[in-house]
C-alpha cells in the first residue's frame, strides 16, 4: 500500500463503504515537507505506518497518542510475491 492511499478517520464509521481495510491506530506525529505532509501513526500491533497528503488538502488537527482509524480502498492494495 502506498502512503498516499491510506486515509485517517476519527471514527471507523467515517470511512466510506469502499474502504474495507480499517485498523485502529494512534496518531504520533505530523511532519510538514513543503508541498506535502507526512503523518506517522502506530498500529495496535506496535508497527509504525507513514501516511502522505498534499498540504493543499489541509492538515489534520490531531494530537500525539490520539486514537484514530486508518484505512484504504481494496483497489489500492497490491500483493507482491516474495
Amino acid at each position: 500500500i502506498r502512503p498516499e492511499h491510506v486515509s485517517i478517520f476519527q471514527e471507523a464509521s467515517q470511512a466510506p463503504s469502499t474502504c474495507i481495510n480499517i485498523f485502529p491506530a494512534k496518531f504520533e506525529n505530523a511532519i510538514f515537507l513543503g508541498p506535502s505532509i507526512r503523518y506517522l501513526v502506530r498500529l495496535a500491533n506496535n508497527q509504525s505506518l507513514s501516511i502522505s497528503r498534499t498540504a493543499m488538502n489541509g492538515g489534520i488537527d490531531y494530537h500525539t497518542d490520539q486514537p484514530i482509524y486508518i484505512g484504504w480502498d481494496a483497489h489500492s492494495t497490491v500483493v507482491l510475491q516474495a
